[in-house]
């Protein structure tokens, strides 16, 4: 919206997913895909210049044990209260991109 050439809405929820590809976002439903993969994909390789954790609420995994190593980081106040959401954007950040996350004491 502020000059992006290309915003990727990531989710798993079909109607907000067509919400953004209807406002013209690509897409990734994280449930049907590897993030970090699709992401490498869209952008030749790259990886996006930004990323932005906007969820606006906890984020889940489906993985029982990343749950419990990121409870346990939330327990003694070393991770923010969306880990492995804010974990995805920095991985997936192209060298030298940027990760922000909107709702995280971690931003």
């Amino acid at each position: 919206m502020l000059g992006a050439d290309t915003v990727i809405a990531i989710d798993d929820v079909p109607y907000r997913l067509e919400m953004a590809a209807s406002q013209g976002y690509r897409t990734i439903d994280y449930s049907d895909a590897d993030v970090r993969s699709a992401l490498l994909e869209l952008t030749g390789g790259r990886g996006p210049d930004k990323c932005i954790d906007a969820v606006g609420m906890e984020a889940t995994h489906g993985a029982a044990h990343v749950h419990l190593y990121d409870r346990v980081k939330q327990a003694v106040r070393s991770e923010s209260d969306r880990p492995h959401a804010l974990r995805q954007a920095i991985l997936s950040c192209r060298s030298g991109g940027s990760s922000r996350s909107s709702g995280s004491t971690a931003g």
